[in-house]
């Protein structure tokens, strides 16, 4: 991407740099939101989502293998 990434990039590549993978945006992203609070809040939300969807998985996945068998 292109150097200095702006909110618009960042938040397009939370749930990437929350799972690890990002590779050559890694290091932009970073420095991003070093300097960006409302990047960070947005990460912070992420983080809350991808635990949420972390914990409900199991119940989820039963309920479906259920319901198709």
């Amino acid at each position: 991407m292109a150097e200095g990434m702006n909110c618009e990039d960042v938040r397009d590549l939370l749930f990437m740099f929350l799972n690890n993978e990002l590779d050559e945006e890694l290091e932009e992203v970073i420095d991003h939101l070093a300097r960006c609070p409302e990047c960070r809040l947005a990460l912070r939300e992420h983080m809350k989502l991808s635990g949420l969807l972390y914990r409900t998985m199991p119940y989820v996945a039963r309920t479906c293998y259920s319901a198709w068998n």
